[in-house]
């Protein structure tokens, strides 16, 4: 019998479309580790050092596949000259000057070229190197990097309803935007990680054009992710903008794992036109799943299973992090309650009475 594989080297093979019996199961658990370190938010995101011990401590509690090293959605946006404005210890909002969309914002703001020096990216590129050394290869090191449409927006002072109301992104924004978040994910993958989540929290409802244009800034980002034998996965956490564009997201042949949010669409049907132009699909687990008293949690996990019977993706994460407030030992219980509806779904098996 040969031996199984570790989470690394189904990561590896994915990159190569061999995909395993199992999916990698890569929640992204990351602000919680402030609560674990008994630090506020703001504190915790600039000390490699706590971050670093209370990640090693939720990869004992939670024996997931992977760790996620570093989850800021405002990093890259901090570091090109964004203000993180801190409402009691766990909140926060960007500030930028106001900036036009017009060519000469670039000089309102630091060089793509500069994103990874500046801000907590050092914090993050730290972490990574740190966990590389002292876990080896027991564990998928994952990092997460803000998507071209969902940072342009953000430099633009944009909301995301706001995002999903447009038929397109704003070219010169997008173009400096995917400059940034390339630079971030090279010095990611230079630095050891595995893994990367290109993130975008809403897109506009594209047309023809406007799509293939997002897709020509995602490309760049993608290729230097894969040239250094790491795994790239679009995430795409808002399930009104799947819901909008997925005709064009699943006809599409993606050079990484597609992973959309839950949508109430026909999943066996946009798997089958996924998978016949040679894309892997992941699946983000909403975040609502986690809270601790959710009122349709049973209907919820029902849900998710039978998508996951149509869907069988290679890969499982969550719709975002999952909030720092979130009850440990309820996480870890489901969890555990997910990997087990995965299970059964993969061997066919009917669900045994109502989830608990």
């Amino acid at each position: 019998m040969a031996p199984s594989r570790t989470p690394r080297q189904i990561a590896k093979g994915l990159l190569k479309g061999d995909i395993s019996q199992q999916p990698l199961f890569l929640p992204i658990v990351f602000s919680i580790g402030s609560r674990i370190e008994n630090v506020p938010l703001r504190d915790f995101l600039q000390n490699p050092t706590k971050i670093s011990s209370s990640l090693k401590q939720i990869r004992n509690f939670l024996r997931c596949d992977g760790l996620a090293c570093y989850f800021d959605p405002y990093l890259e946006a901090e570091a090109l000259g964004g203000e993180l404005r801190w409402s009691g210890e766990d909140l926060c909002q960007l500030i930028l000057s106001s900036i036009s969309e017009t060519p000469d914002f670039r000089q309102r703001l630091c060089a793509p070229e500069e994103v990874a020096r500046k801000g907590r990216s050092p914090v993050a590129i730290d972490v990574i190197r740190r966990l590389k050394l002292m876990l080896r290869e027991e564990s998928v090191l994952m990092a997460g990097v803000t998507g071209p449409c969902t940072l342009s927006s953000r430099l633009l002072g944009l909301e995301m309803g706001e995002v999903r109301e447009r038929g397109h992104v704003s070219a010169p924004a997008a173009e400096f935007a995917a400059e940034a978040t390339g630079q971030m994910a090279a010095k990611f993958v230079e630095a050891g990680a595995d893994v990367i989540f290109i993130v975008e929290e809403a897109l506009p409802v594209f047309s023809a054009e406007a799509f293939d244009d997002w897709v020509s800034l995602l490309v760049p980002v993608l290729n230097v992710i894969r040239f250094y034998e790491a795994l790239p996965v679009l995430l795409l956490t808002d399930s009104r903008s799947v819901a909008s564009n997925w005709e064009r997201l699943f006809n599409q042949r993606w050079d990484c794992v597609l992973c959309p949010a839950m949508v109430g669409l026909e999943m066996g049907i946009l798997s089958e036109i996924a998978r016949s132009k040679g894309t892997l699909l992941g699946m983000a687990l909403p975040l609502e799943l986690f809270h601790l008293h959710h009122s349709n949690r049973d209907s919820l996990l029902q849900t998710i299973r039978d998508i996951f019977r149509d869907l069988r993706p290679v890969l499982l994460t969550t719709g975002g992090d999952i909030p720092a407030t979130t009850d440990m030992k309820h996480l870890s219980e489901t969890i555990q309650l997910v990997r087990h509806l995965a299970k059964d779904a993969i061997q066919g098996k009917a669900p045994e009475g109502s989830a608990q």
